[in-house]
């Protein structure tokens, strides 16, 4: 047995003696550095340099597509067609339906308050009318001194803003035809005194063609404005109707994204994401989303925050129970969390908000009436 240990002791000094070589000892310590050479930049990439992103939504926001353009398919909404952009004059009777372009949700209620403004004034319309033509049966009145016919002008004319009762080509006739009468002075004869003859008769038959078309003009108002006033709780329900529509269909929402990177490099996101709606158990419904501005939002720098912008695709692109459910769930009844993936595959996974119109607000101002409570006790 001692021999033994002695063998074994031998040994251990032999192995010793051999490692304490010079030779030997450069040898393990140049493969020591090889290996630690080869695993440090493994580990930097790995765990070191590489991008820390921390994406929570900052805010929601249903849009409605300012831009999207509704017919007048109705017989109701082609009553607001003289108070369209565009409108020949604001008393014209409506033409074919086809006539009319296509119209945004904003302007078809300004046509309708429109609508209103005139009905409510109509009483003064037909009084403006009547005294115009008033006027012209003083100058046609041989007997009226006041009022010599020799003395009608076309400023008379353009005083009365007759555009808004006819249309612009008769109002150019009348006022084209009085200026040839009474200023066309290269055509005209003079009298002794120098005064240039008028043409009385001419200037008769057109005022009183001019009158006419004026009587012609109330008698629309009160037809069209009686009509108009008939169906005017119809239009609104048709306008009712198309906000409910756009709502429901042309609208989008729009995600705003804190995007905070913390990692020694940038990150490279990618444009698509993923809005998660979470309700009751186990129960979800995704929306898919597309960065806003690629170019300028997909780069997140180091040691950095961003703001990116995502939205959905029009309401419209969805299956009619998926708008529905978007609806009821839109408001609070459900929760929402964002999915959003880099170009090295990382995906982040945002805190859970409630599907509301901007609550982050709210919960800033929340915190900051808090801290003013705090600040004054």
């Amino acid at each position: 047995m001692e021999k033994k240990l002695n063998t074994d002791r031998h040994g251990r000094t032999a192995w010793l003696q051999w490692l304490s070589k010079p030779q030997l000892k450069g040898l393990i310590i140049g493969l020591a550095g090889g290996l630690a050479t080869a695993i440090i930049p493994l580990w930097q990439v790995y765990y070191v340099n590489v991008a820390d992103v921390k994406a929570e939504i900052g805010s929601i926001q249903l849009v409605h597509q300012p831009d999207h353009r509704f017919a007048l398919n109705s017989d109701a909404l082609k009553l607001l067609g003289p108070y369209l952009p565009g409108s020949k004059a604001i008393l014209s009777e409506p033409t074919e339906l086809d006539d009319y372009p296509l119209y945004t949700l904003d302007e078809l209620q300004e046509a309708y308050r429109g609508a209103l403004r005139h009905l409510a004034n109509q009483s003064n319309i037909i009084a403006e009318l009547q005294e115009h033509i008033a006027t012209i049966n003083a100058y046609l009145d041989p007997q009226n001194h006041h009022y010599l016919l020799t003395e009608f002008r076309v400023l008379t004319l353009k005083e009365w803003h007759l555009d808004d009762y006819l249309d612009r080509e008769e109002v150019d006739y009348y006022q084209t035809q009085v200026l040839a009468l009474t200023r066309d002075y290269p055509s005209m004869t003079f009298h002794a005194s120098g005064e240039p003859k008028i043409n009385r008769k001419g200037l008769s038959f057109l005022l009183e063609d001019l009158k006419e078309d004026l009587q012609d003009a109330i008698q629309n108002i009160n037809s069209q404005l009686n009509k108009l006033r008939n169906n005017i709780q119809s239009i609104a329900s048709h306008l009712a109707s198309l906000s409910r529509q756009q709502n429901e269909e042309y609208s989008y929402f729009k995600i705003m994204v804190v995007a905070s990177n913390v990692g020694r490099v940038s990150a490279s996101m990618q444009m698509d994401g993923l809005l998660r709606i979470d309700f009751g158990q186990s129960n979800y419904l995704n929306l898919p989303l597309k960065m806003d501005d690629y170019r300028s939002q997909a780069e997140i720098p180091a040691y950095s925050t961003q703001i990116i912008v995502f939205r959905t695709p029009l309401l419209a692109e969805f299956s009619s129970d998926e708008r529905r459910l978007i609806y009821t769930l839109w408001g609070g009844t459900g929760n929402v969390r964002l999915l959003t993936l880099d170009t090295q595959g990382h995906i982040y996974v945002s805190k859970a908000k409630a599907f509301l119109h901007d609550q982050s607000q709210k919960e800033i101002f929340d915190k900051l009436t808090a801290a003013l409570k705090t600040a004054s006790n």
